[in-house]
């Protein structure tokens, strides 16, 4: 039972090197693209479909970028939930952000890629892919697929899935950033977390977009 929106929040993924995922990549490693839209969250109560951004609960009058009104249509999704009512999905809905060279057609679609169990204890526990993504199928939901599956990975090659993740989008271009999700790994203190890789050149072009930081010293 969700009563508070904080208890479902996504986590925050690391930078793979911090050292909040050390020890991440010992063991199987799921390689994942990472898409550029906006963080979005779905989960049902009493049947019914409930959205969120990153850090609200969503409305038809309240909504982010016509997310809510869309999943509310979407009787796949709803069929799942009712069907898996402990289950929240979280995933990406695909709206320009700072990546805007994503193929025509999969725009404004809501991608999967992580789904929450609500634990006895009110955190959230993430279901591994090879389960999730079974689940999903059979409701024709979409989700992310892992771009490589790897046995104690190097941050060499890692880098090079990042350097080669097409996945979505146009010819010629290549996606921002990849994540590292390892099912078996807890991190000292005791939480899943994923780890992630953004590449230099979107680096450098969202320092352009966003603007460089400005601290006080």
């Amino acid at each position: 039972n969700i009563m508070n929106y904080s208890n479902i929040k996504y986590m925050h993924v690391e930078r793979l090197g911090t050292e909040a995922v050390e020890d991440l990549l010992v063991g199987k490693v799921y390689i994942f693209p990472k898409i550029d839209g906006t963080n979005a969250v779905v989960w049902s109560k009493n049947g019914e479909v409930h959205g969120g951004s990153r850090t609200r609960e969503l409305s038809i009058e309240s909504d982010n970028a016509g997310f809510f009104a869309y999943i509310r249509r979407q009787d796949n999704i709803k069929d799942y939930l009712v069907a898996h009512p402990d289950r929240i999905l979280y995933g990406e809905w695909l709206v320009p952000h700072t990546l805007k060279t994503y193929r025509e057609e999969c725009w404004r679609k809501f991608y999967v890629f992580d789904v929450g169990v609500m634990g006895e204890d009110g955190r959230t526990e993430y279901l591994p892919y090879d389960k999730y993504s079974a689940e999903l199928d059979k409701f024709g939901v979409e989700y992310l697929p892992p771009l490589a599956i790897a046995t104690n990975p190097t941050i060499e090659y890692i880098r090079d899935r990042a350097e080669n993740n097409r996945y979505l989008m146009q010819p010629e271009s290549i996606g921002e950033c990849v994540v590292c999700k390892n099912y078996e790994f807890f991190n000292k203190y005791g939480h899943q977390i994923w780890g992630k890789l953004v590449r230099n050149e979107f680096k450098d072009k969202h320092t352009k977009v966003m603007g460089c930081p400005e601290v006080e010293c």
